[in-house]
């Protein structure tokens, strides 16, 4: 990890000022005990020399040392003194397991941490002959401080000279093994000194792994299981590009997801993945993601893989919650982005908690949801044997049982701290943050907490010790990364060859551990029901999955109900996601946001409000209004609930409502009595599920009125025929009426007959009377 000179300094300058107190404690606590083990000269009944003698003098002293050492807590830390001016990293050990007769080969880069030049510099390399067979014992010696004892005996010191402020340079010493006589089979203690003229100034503290051929009795090798899980982060369903766009950026050269994608073609890690980046990836317009994406799914099928829930949402949430096991298989397998479907040779049925910390209430819950693999790690249901790491264990729950698979918490954190450059890249943002705003540099590459060669050789030390102290059958490890991790591609196969070195252990599938039996270990127990702070409020929870179901029933309207389900069911579950326990803020902005998106869709499709209806039949139509918002048509069913039985409805109505439309359904109704009645309205999905509120309206009802309105009108119209009849009688001739003479007259008859009267002589006044 990168440090700044000023912060080296100031520990430099606090820890000077305790040196010599520390020294006169050593020296009066040290163990004088002996061993009993003793060395023997190198070759066939040679006369062992100087070097052999002073080193199996200073063996039975370490052995006292050693077997007085306790159970200290892990460190799993940087190899060198952080405290120290000089710092130490380990580079290569060749070999990694050294044999007889070996020259092992150990590389190093020593940097001057404080802003003077040191001289006289030099560096020695030195072993113990005694194997340790104790974890607790590799835990005790990278504890020990810069002023702390070193190993035993090793070639003479190797001469730096001047080191410059802040310059690095690296070293290669050499520790042969046929000189130096190594007892057994396993571990031992190995230093790299770094001296200058008057005192220690730098210190490495690691191990060379020595196997005679012969000590070790020939058993099965222990099978060690590496697992990651890989997720996409917080991703915000209404803008799915900007979660493209990061994919995109960690798929590039050096990214998180490009060197995921080296350590999954190893075919050694094991992955458990969130579908839903392989969904995003392969559904986005970027060539080089779908690439990657393709890339990555070829490399799933090289290894053990799972599929984690989608969107890796938070089972401890919905556990604590009371979520039922039906729901909750619901939202675990909502559906993926991109309509990407998991294959077939994934692993089903994992569950990996957050941190790999769960209660009783979370492993019943995954195990009812069909999720009875369950992930658990940092400590949880841990051995209680200190040189165990059975990771196999079952848990009796009051039905079933879940197969757990629990991470052995130091080797998952060595595994780590060599391969995880996600520490150092924030502390290289901060740093360079930090320096921008004073005008400093940049930051410097950043790296692992410590080096892959010195996590390899740590855990090939651990294997090897748990390999020492297993019963017969060959005990099953356990390395459960974070889903943080940022893995060092080539740390990891550095960490990987050594392992395939080690013939007493073999990297072993996630699936072939989840198939075996699980040994009788006694553990610490899991705790009944113990939310964890980060977890979104129980409430919350609650509300997301009420409306979920709500979500569910409704989208059967839609011709297109997978599409309305599935925005819907992204924006509810993704507030779920591990990942945002991280920023309960950002989460609580992304819960209020998914439901407030729900409700808008739920109330899309409603009811139209009516005024007052008249109905004056027997029978006839009520129109009843719908109104579509969605973008999709949808089918709904219109049901109607007179509060008199003075109106009765026929039979519900269902009809289809085109997209962004308003629409009638006339829904028959039949009068049996006149009068006012409220009418309530029910808008129903086809599953009958009621969408919405319900809506009231008044009815005047007038049964009967439109045939008593068709007689009163029919007697108006004969009234008016009569009353016709009758005035035309009652007035009488009219005076403008033509008369007989009139016609006559226009004729020209008239003027004839007077002419004929005139000839034939005048007539009797009786006659002309007659003639009138």
């Amino acid at each position: 990890m990168t440090q700044h000179h000023g912060a080296r300094r100031r520990c430099a300058r606090t820890t000077a000022g305790i040196l010599t107190a520390c020294l006169v404690l050593l020296g009066t606590y040290l163990p004088m005990s002996t061993s009993s083990a003793t060395a023997r000269p190198a070759g066939n009944g040679s006369v062992a020399d100087a070097a052999t003698v002073a080193f199996a003098n200073q063996a039975s002293a370490d052995q006292a040392h050693i077997s007085a050492a306790g159970s200290p807590s892990t460190v799993v830390g940087q190899e060198s003194d952080s405290a120290a001016p000089v710092s130490v990293v380990l580079r290569t050990v060749s070999p990694t397991v050294a044999r007889p007769g070996d020259q092992v080969k150990v590389t190093a880069e020593i940097t001057n941490d404080t802003d003077r030049a040191l001289t006289g510099l030099t560096a020695r390399i030195a072993v113990n002959a005694v194997a340790l067979t104790q974890r607790s014992a590799l835990s005790a010696w990278e504890s020990l401080s810069l002023v702390d004892r070193v190993a035993g005996s090793g070639p003479s010191p190797q001469d730096l000279g001047k080191l410059g402020p802040g310059r690095s340079t690296t070293i290669e010493l050499t520790f042969p093994t046929a000189t130096y006589t190594l007892q057994g089979w396993g571990p031992r203690e190995m230093s790299i000194e770094i001296r200058d003229a008057s005192s220690r100034v730098g210190v490495l503290r690691t191990y060379l792994m020595y196997d005679n051929g012969t000590t070790r009795t020939a058993s099965p090798p222990m099978r060690l299981t590496i697992a990651a899980p890989v997720t996409s982060g917080t991703v915000d369903p209404a803008d799915l590009e900007a979660a493209r766009l990061r994919l995109a950026q960690e798929a590039a050269d050096e990214g998180r997801l490009d060197q995921m994608l080296q350590v999954a073609r190893t075919g050694k890690i094991s992955l458990a993945v969130d579908p839903n980046v392989i969904g995003l990836a392969r559904s986005a317009e970027d060539d080089e993601l779908r690439a990657w994406g393709a890339q990555f799914l070829a490399a799933t099928e090289a290894t053990s893989t799972f599929a984690l829930p989608s969107w890796d949402t938070d089972i401890a949430a919905l556990a604590h919650a009371g979520v039922s096991s039906g729901r909750m298989r619901g939202i675990l397998n909502t559906p993926v982005a991109g309509e990407w479907k998991v294959p077939k040779s994934w692993g089903e049925g994992l569950a990996w908690p957050a941190d790999g910390v769960a209660d009783q209430v979370t492993v019943a819950a995954a195990t009812s949801a069909k999720r009875p693999y369950v992930v658990l790690a940092n400590g949880t249901h841990a051995p209680l044997a200190a040189n165990s790491a059975e990771s196999r264990a079952d848990v009796s729950l009051d039905d079933e049982t879940a197969r757990t698979v629990v991470a052995d918490k130091v080797l998952s954190e060595l595994f780590t701290s060599g391969t995880d450059l996600a520490p150092a890249l924030r502390a290289a943002e901060s740093a360079e943050a930090d320096d921008s705003g004073a005008g400093g540099a940049e930051a410097g590459p950043a790296a692992p907490q410590r080096s892959g060669a010195a996590a390899a050789q740590r855990l090939v030390a651990e294997t090897s010790t748990i390999v020492a102290q297993a019963a017969s059958h060959p005990p099953r490890a356990l390395v459960a990364l974070d889903r943080s991790w940022y893995p060092d591609a080539d740390a990891v196969d550095t960490i990987l060859a050594a392992l395939d070195n080690a013939d007493w252990v073999d990297v072993a599938p996630l699936g072939s551990l989840l198939a075996s039996d699980a040994p009788s270990v006694e553990r610490t127990p899991l705790q009944s029901d113990k939310p964890a702070k980060q977890e979104l409020d129980v409430h919350e929870v609650s509300l997301i999955d009420e409306t979920r179901t709500r979500v569910i029933d409704f989208s059967s309207i839609a011709d297109d109900s997978a599409e309305l389900r599935r925005n819907s069911l992204w924006h509810l579950v993704t507030p779920l996601s591990i990942t945002y326990r991280a920023d309960p803020e950002q989460r609580q902005a992304a819960v209020d946001e998914g439901i407030n998106y729900a409700e808008e869709v739920l109330g899309a499709v409603t009811l139209v409000p009516r005024e007052g209806i008249n109905l004056i039949s027997d029978r006839g139509d009520l129109p009843i209004r719908v109104q579509n918002r969605l973008d999709t048509d949808v089918t709904v069913t219109v049901l109607l609930r007179p509060d008199n039985p003075r109106l009765t409805v026929a039979h519900p109505v269902s009809g289809t409502v085109p997209s962004g439309k308003e629409m009638d359904l006339p829904i028959p109704v039949e009068a049996i009595g006149s009068g006012d009645v409220t009418v309530t309205a029910e808008l129903l999905a086809p599953s009958g599920v009621r969408l919405g509120s319900e809506t009231s309206f008044e009815v005047r009802v007038r049964a009967g009125w439109e045939e008593v309105g068709t007689w009163i009108a029919a007697g108006l119209v004969g009234l008016l025929f009569l009353a016709g009849i009758w005035r035309t009688v009652r007035r009488g001739r009219s005076p403008n009426r033509a008369t007989v003479e009139d016609v006559r007259a226009a004729t020209g008859e008239i003027e004839a007959t007077a002419r004929f009267t005139d000839t034939a002589g005048p007539t009797t006044a009786g006659t002309a009377q007659r003639t009138d």
